[in-house]
């Protein structure tokens, strides 16, 4: 939490087509997760990228499997005692060191300074060896082959990335940089596990709560309650106070108007969970004052128009819905039957004449004015990406015109 009252609450996942369409080699991105303060005034967020880990299992599997590096050794012993006089049995369990070493040259060298890794180089070739030549290929080393006699005596050979050139110097992310940087950072954990380094890596979560100023909850998975959907909806932890409960529940009636009721519900139900007299006096007054609104927003339904006007838009009477919800619903009336435009913008106008609430009235008659907002235009058209190139927007147009 940021303070005694404050705490960062969830807001929502981005959704799988645009996780999909960020996903790169570079970047295996999995889930987008947002939050903001819960404190109505602070406009503190954040965005949390959860990734897969840049190496593959295959890949730790190599760099941990001494007892394949001990056959190595002892054949290439046996096949050249001469070079191989020296070679110890402590190289069984190098692998991931030296592999950190050639990745922390490539990203501290110069481009002019890059170094070939010869195949015959006979560390590399009993650590690593054609087994793990997939491995360098797909780091993007430039690999070549000089077969000589039967023996490949190429090399590979590492391609310097761009600098980092994030705020103050730091990596962007997506970036080939990036991409060599977690993969080393992974190497390190390996290297840290078998207990080879007396520094420990950098991890992410004592940085992130640096950043946040915020503490670890001790013990929070043996809570049964944390995974209940109020608490994920809300965005908070049965243990948090009063204060932060109140203010997570405000942040997301703003932020998800259209799940009002579900928070007024499960606001009701952690009040009855925490046994807080106080808390329970809070949710009960939000739900009467949620029911009262209801209420205003058809109470002036007496020839059935709203009714009529709701059916015709989609949804069903009476009107208990947020305005949010009924716009979403014009639009896509619209998007589904533009020859009844007309008529779908005078149903609109009923159902906010209707009402007795100046806000919720506003929004309805803003939307239906001829004038398209943004986000109607986008509803219609089929957009997802009002930001995608004016080519694209244009023959999306034309289609939607030839359809019609």
């Amino acid at each position: 939490m940021l303070d005694a009252t404050k705490a960062i609450a969830w807001v929502g996942s981005d959704s799988d087509a645009n996780i999909t369409r960020d996903q790169t080699k570079y970047y295996p991105i999995l889930a987008r997760e947002n939050f903001v303060c819960s404190a109505p005034p602070c406009t503190f967020q954040l965005t949390l990228e959860i990734s897969e880990p840049r190496m593959a299992s295959c890949w730790v599997n190599l760099l941990l499997d001494s007892n394949t590096i001990l056959q190595q050794i002892k054949i290439a012993r046996q096949e050249d005692p001469a070079r191989y006089e020296g070679a110890s049995n402590d190289w069984a369990t190098q692998a991931p060191s030296n592999l950190n070493t050639y990745l922390k040259n490539v990203l501290e060298s110069a481009p002019s300074a890059t170094r070939s890794i010869s195949k015959r180089n006979k560390r590399f070739a009993v650590l690593f060896g054609p087994r793990c030549f997939p491995i360098f290929r797909q780091l993007e080393f430039e690999e070549t082959i000089d077969e000589v006699d039967g023996v490949d005596e190429g090399s590979f050979t590492p391609v310097v990335p761009m600098p980092s050139g994030g705020p103050s110097g730091t990596t962007e992310t997506g970036t080939y940089r990036a991409y060599l940087e977690d993969v080393r950072a992974e190497i390190q954990n390996l290297i840290h596990k078998a207990g080879q380094s007396p520094e420990k890596p950098t991890f992410l979560t004592p940085a992130l709560h640096t950043d946040l100023g915020c503490r670890e909850v001790p013990d929070i998975s043996s809570n049964a309650l944390v995974k209940v959907d109020r608490y994920r909806l809300m965005g908070v932890l049965p243990t948090q106070s009063r204060e932060v409960i109140v203010n997570a529940y405000k942040r997301q009636w703003q932020l998800l108007p259209t799940r009002r009721r579900e928070l007024v519900e499960a606001l009701m139900s952690i009040a009855n969970d925490t046994g807080d007299e106080p808390l329970s006096d809070y949710a009960i007054t939000q739900s009467s004052v949620f029911e009262s609104q209801l209420q205003r927003h058809g109470s002036s339904d007496e020839f059935g128009v709203v009714s009529q006007a709701l059916s015709f838009l989609g949804l069903s009477p009476p009107n208990n819905h947020p305005a949010e919800t009924i716009i979403r619903a014009f639009r896509q009336k619209l998007a589904r039957d533009p020859d009844n435009a007309g008529a779908a913008r005078n149903m609109l106008m009923a159902i906010a004449q209707a009402s007795n609430d100046d806000l919720y009235q506003t929004q309805l008659l803003m939307e239906a004015d001829v004038k398209m907002s943004l986000e109607t235009a986008k509803t219609v058209l089929g957009l997802d990406d009002a930001e995608a190139a004016w080519q694209s927007i244009v023959k999306t147009t034309k289609s939607k015109l030839r359809k019609n």
